[in-house]
């Protein structure tokens, strides 16, 4: 992708349940002392308020429109604000274009462990009653296929395509801190013009 110098900083994090999206936008809002924005409780309240699992209001939303517009005015909003951010969403990096975007991958089995394993996670894998990883590793997939699907539909973006991320890193084997080392290193790198090291598959 082009680099584009902007000013104040702006990172925009995507990736899969399990590649610690949200980990890792905390702890760069944290170390750069900033505002971090994300959509996900927002889907969990919505979801909770209907009566449903969050996979049913994705579901919802396949056919529903108006509840993923519900949250895009938010991102066109974010570019405009003159101020650090670290946006932790799959799509804000669409709506926010001249972020600095960064898309975490990670082992799909690695993932589902991650997640099955997580005690925080309790309330999203006991609505669905998983009894094993694999069964987590396919609901994700499920999932995963879906809402890449319903993207291509509405605004024609493809979240498997890597030209539309500055940045890619698998998250496998490699800890919070770590990573979050390697984005802002990267970002500097990109934000003075520079390319940018191929790190997808940095493991040290």
């Amino acid at each position: 992708m082009d680099n584009q110098i902007t000013s104040p900083r702006k990172v925009t994090v995507s990736g899969a349940l399990g590649s610690g999206k949200s980990a890792v936008s905390k702890a760069l809002a944290d170390r750069w002392q900033c505002e971090r924005y994300y959509t996900g409780r927002a889907f969990r309240m919505l979801a909770k308020e209907r009566g449903m699992t969050v996979l049913q209001i994705n579901e919802i939303a396949a056919k529903d429109s108006s509840i993923d517009r519900e949250v895009d005015d938010i991102y066109r909003h974010l570019e405009d604000v003159k101020a650090d951010l670290v946006v932790d969403a799959h799509l804000a990096w669409h709506f926010m274009p001249n972020s600095f975007k960064v898309q975490l991958q990670i082992d799909p089995l690695v993932a589902a462990e991650r997640v099955f394993q997580d005690k925080q996670r309790d309330d999203r894998i006991n609505e669905q009653n998983y009894e094993n990883v694999e069964e987590v590793a396919q609901a994700q997939l499920q999932r995963r296929e879906s809402n890449r699907q319903r993207w291509l539909d509405l605004y024609d973006v493809d979240i498997d395509n890597p030209d539309n991320f500055d940045l890619i890193i698998d998250t496998s084997e490699l800890g919070i801190e770590h990573i979050v080392d390697i984005i802002e290193r990267q970002f500097e790198a990109w934000h003075s013009g520079e390319t940018i090291t191929d790190v997808a598959v940095e493991q040290s």
